[in-house]
């Protein structure tokens, strides 16, 4: 499948919001050196490139990367970098960067805790892990999942909670582990009414429905 809802788009205000509360949460700065794994065709990282970021982005489909650098290429940016292989066949520089980060990707992943052992390495010490992933204990994705018979390759979609990440991290020898959770309303939604995202930091301040929001951040430190 195309996958359009993945690509990048000027005008949305879900990616938006997300890149800010990412940001902020992970840390990022323009003086810092950031791999992205599972970058896609660019829906986070172009406007991270847009605003100055120094960027490496892996992605197992060509096809994604194809459509990365046509959308790159049309808004002439610069400064960064396109790898399109398996994490099992990434062979970076030990401490080569500063932070790693992922959108949706990890419950991607066939073995999260493998393929985390293996990155760790190109981060240097005091650097940071940092992954945006959706919530499956979340009642919207439970439907997602039974509807889209493709998540039935996705064994570690169940996997993809809060706290079981943060486990892995933890088991990884990351430090300053933390979470957040955040959102109540899908993607097109909130494109077409950004007014809602004020309806989401309201409810997010009940712990009840911020238990079971369909997002959530986490980063640890090596």
């Amino acid at each position: 499948r195309d996958h359009k809802r993945m690509w990048f788009s000027e005008r949305s205000f879900f990616a938006g919001n997300i890149l800010e509360r990412f940001i902020a949460f992970a840390g990022l700065k323009r003086d810092l050196k950031i791999l992205e794994i599972g970058c896609g065709a660019g829906r986070y990282s172009i406007p991270l490139i847009k605003s100055g970021y120094q960027l490496t982005g892996i992605d197992i489909s060509e096809r994604m990367l194809k459509k990365f650098r046509e959308d790159a290429a049309v808004l002439d940016l610069k400064g960064f970098e396109l790898i399109c292989a398996d994490l099992d066949h990434f062979d970076p520089s030990p401490g080569q960067f500063d932070l790693i980060i992922g959108f949706n990707v990890l419950h991607h992943l066939y073995d999260v805790e493998d393929h985390l052992r293996k990155l760790l390495p190109c981060l240097r010490t005091g650097g940071t892990a940092a992954f945006l992933e959706p919530h499956a204990g979340n009642p919207l994705h439970m439907i997602d999942t039974i509807l889209d018979r493709g998540w039935q390759a996705e064994k570690n979609k169940s996997k993809s909670t809060p706290e079981n990440i943060q486990a892995v991290f933890q088991r990884n020898n990351l430090r300053q582990v933390a979470y957040e959770q955040f959102g109540f309303f899908p993607p097109f939604l909130i494109d077409a009414f950004p007014l809602l995202l004020n309806v989401e930091r309201s409810w997010e301040k009940k712990a009840m429905l911020k238990k079971i929001a369909p997002y959530f951040m986490v980063r640890g430190t090596k």
